[in-house]
């Protein structure tokens, strides 16, 4: 998730928290559902919050690293190739072209069988 993705999830889940922090201390369930009950529910809503943003963070942070081995990887594929290719001579570029020739033709027939 990009940064501005992470912003705007941790806003709408600190944004649904006010809301719902507002309703309660608007309505009158303090006397309804008694002053310890309130603030127990105010407590698992908190930490339903400071969850919600870690996992946010942590899932943000896990994808960052993924694409980063990723784009590393990719680089040293591509790299190793390029270095196979300059120790290659051209009789050996056809004669790998005429191997991989082949073996597209045979997949194709096992395919078709």
């Amino acid at each position: 998730m990009h940064s501005f993705g992470k912003f705007v999830a941790t806003m709408t889940i600190w944004l649904a928290f006010l809301g719902v922090m507002i309703a309660v201390f608007a309505s009158d369930a303090a006397t309804t559902l008694g002053g310890g009950n309130v603030v127990a529910v105010i407590a698992i809503l908190a930490i339903a919050a400071v969850l919600g943003t870690a996992a946010v963070n942590t899932t943000s942070e896990h994808d960052s690293r993924e694409q980063a081995e990723r784009k590393k990887l990719k680089r040293t594929e591509q790299g190793r190739i390029e270095r196979l290719m300059q120790l290659m001579d051209e009789d050996d570029i056809v004669e790998l072209e005429e191997v991989l020739k082949e073996r597209e033709v045979a997949a194709i027939r096992r395919m078709d069988s």
